[in-house]
């Protein structure tokens, strides 16, 4: 005989972390706000540079000289920041 109904004394499904999973969560949120924050460095470098050169190309073997001090500050500011 087929079973038409669930009886309301029947046992649910519960979800339930293990703690491997918990640690896993926890370790993948904490890898992704450390590579949002290089990346949110990387930005603001970016903009950096074409801020100060405008629609030149940018030499990558000259770029320190090309910051100035304000640059420099912002660029420190991005990376500590977060």
């Amino acid at each position: 005989m087929v079973k038409l109904y669930v009886s309301i004394m029947e046992p649910t499904v519960t979800f339930i972390l293990q703690p491997w999973q918990l640690f896993f969560l926890v370790l993948s949120a904490w890898v992704n706000r450390e590579q949002q924050q290089v990346i949110d460095f990387y930005i603001s470098q970016t903009q950096t540079l074409l801020e100060s050169q405008g629609k030149k190309r940018v030499s990558l073997a000259k770029t320190p000289s090309l910051l100035t001090g304000k640059d420099l500050r912002r660029l420190r500011g991005a990376r500590l920041s977060g």
